[in-house]
């Protein structure tokens, strides 16, 4: 049987009727009497460890944990939040053969995110480069399609301001995992525990029976 915490009313007129019964012989509290006012402050007090049972009692399952507690309860499976990744891929430049493109190189895209080369290369005689870079900020804002343009944030002499993404686009920026992915994977660890070869550990994920 369920149970239900009683709300801030149902525990004052709970309160008062113990006290008109135990203490004041059924006579009905006065409105401003000491008695009224303490059972609105106990029922309060009361209500207040009611709702922090409740909480504790929502902690203790992975299926309802808040974030904090979630990852508590993870990390008893050795599973840990995944952290945002930054996005990296290829971009070309265009100049004079022969000219250095620096390391650390930032440029930035129409929206001001920030990308930064981590390669020192040339161009090459035929008057373009590709070289790698990665995105300054974590996470998906950094992944771009293919022909994207960059503007190099501090000019190059004799190298074309604007490098293109290319083909392959600029890839595996991720977010930090969401809750709920988090708590997926936690109950998915649960329910399929690693057991020596079975179809989840082949396949590389849980394999559910129909509802």
């Amino acid at each position: 049987m369920p149970f239900n915490k009683p709300t801030l009313s149902e525990l004052t007129s709970r309160i008062e009727g113990d006290i008109i019964t135990r203490v004041n012989d059924d006579v009905p509290l006065l409105r401003r009497s000491l008695l009224k006012v303490l059972t609105r402050v106990w029922a309060g007090a009361v209500h207040t460890i009611y709702g922090n049972l409740q909480y504790i009692t929502r902690q203790v399952f992975p299926d309802t944990a808040d974030a904090e507690n979630l990852e508590k309860l993870a990390g008893i499976w050795a599973i840990a939040r995944k952290p945002a990744s930054y996005a990296s891929g290829i971009v070309t430049f265009t100049g004079t053969g022969g000219t250095g493109i620096p390391f650390g190189s930032v440029l930035r895209r129409s929206d001001d995110t920030a990308y930064t080369t981590t390669l020192a290369t040339f161009v090459e005689g035929g008057g373009s480069v590709d070289v790698p870079i990665e995105a300054l900020t974590p996470g998906i804002v950094g992944n771009n399609v293919a022909g994207t343009e960059l503007v190099l944030e501090s000019p190059i002499a004799n190298i074309n301001s604007v490098a293109t993404v290319g083909t392959a686009g600029i890839t595996n920026g991720t977010d930090t995992e969401t809750d709920s992915a988090l708590r997926q994977r936690l109950l998915d660890r649960i329910q399929q525990p690693p057991s020596g070869g079975s179809e989840a550990d082949i396949s590389g994920g849980p394999k559910r029976l129909p509802a």
